[in-house]
C-alpha cells in the first residue's frame, strides 16, 4: 500500500470517528494489514461494517429486545400502537348516509335529462341490537321536501326545472323482534289438492243424483227422497 492511500485512509477514519460512533479495532487491522488500496475499497469497508451493524441490530430486535431503526433501510416499517381500545358496539340509532336522486324520482315518465345534485344527505337508522333476534328499525320518520335541478337539454338549449321530491328520514330508532319466516309444510299442497278433489267428486255426486230424480219424476210421476238431489228436483 503506497504513502499516499495509508494517510488518506487514516484521514478519512478520523473523519468518521468525529462524525460519529467510535471506529472498530478490526478497521484499523484491515487497513494496516495492506487491504485497502484505494477509497473506493475505503468506502466499500464502510459500507460493509454499515451493513453488518445493521442487521445486528435487526436480529436483536427479533430476539425479543428492543428495536432500532434502521436507517438505510428501503423497506418502510408501520408503526403500530401499544394502546388497544376496547371494541363498542356500534348502537341503534340515527347516522348519516347518502341517498342517490334517481330519475324515476323526479320524473318517471320520461328519462332525456340530468339530475343535479345527484346525491344528498339523510339520516336513516343502523347499528347493532343485543341479539341476533332483534333488529334496528325507524320508530318515527319524518318526511321532507328539497328542491333539485332537472336539467332538460334540446339540442342547443338547456332548460333548468325546479322539482320537488320528498325525503324521509329517520328520527328515533328501536330494536324489534325479527319477524321467523313462517315454516310451510310440504303437506300443504297435496292437502290443498286432496281438499279439492273431494269437493269436485261431492258436486258430481249431486248433480248426478238430481239427474236421475229428474228422469224419474218425468217417467213415473213419482219423486222418492232417496238420493240428496231429488228434495230440490221435486219441490
Amino acid at each position: 500500500m503506497n504513502l499516499g492511500g495509508l494517510l488518506m485512509s487514516i484521514w478519512l477514519l478520523h473523519v468518521v470517528r468525529a462524525e460519529g460512533d467510535p471506529i472498530p479495532s478490526e478497521m484499523y487491522k484491515k487497513i494496516t494489514g495492506g487491504s485497502v488500496k484505494s477509497i473506493a475499497d475505503i468506502r466499500r469497508l464502510l459500507q460493509i461494517e454499515s451493513v453488518d451493524e445493521e442487521e445486528d441490530i435487526y436480529e436483536l430486535s427479533r430476539n425479543g429486545t428492543r428495536s432500532f431503526p434502521r436507517g438505510n433501510s428501503s423497506h418502510s416499517r408501520v408503526v403500530r400502537s401499544l394502546d388497544v381500545e376496547q371494541a363498542q358496539l356500534a348502537q341503534c340509532k340515527t347516522r348519516t348516509e347518502v341517498f342517490e336522486i334517481t330519475r324515476n324520482l323526479v320524473d318517471p315518465t320520461n328519462a332525456n335529462f340530468l339530475v343535479q345534485p345527484s346525491c344528498v344527505e339523510v339520516q336513516r337508522c343502523s347499528g347493532c341490537c343485543n341479539s341476533r333476534n332483534m333488529k334496528c328499525v325507524p320508530h318515527r320518520v319524518h318526511i321532507r321536501h328539497v328542491k333539485v335541478k332537472k336539467i332538460v337539454i334540446h339540442r342547443t338549449k338547456k332548460n333548468i326545472i325546479q322539482v320537488p321530491i320528498p325525503l324521509e328520514d329517520h328520527v328515533e330508532c328501536k330494536c324489534e323482534p325479527v319477524n321467523p319466516a313462517p315454516v310451510r309444510s310440504h303437506h300443504t299442497v297435496n292437502e290443498h289438492r286432496i281438499l279439492a278433489g273431494n269437493y269436485y267428486n261431492l258436486g258430481f255426486f249431486w248433480f248426478l243424483s238430481s239427474l236421475i230424480c229428474h228422469l224419474q219424476f218425468l217417467i213415473f210421476h213419482e219423486c222418492p227422497f232417496i238420493l240428496p238431489g231429488c228434495r230440490g228436483t221435486c219441490l
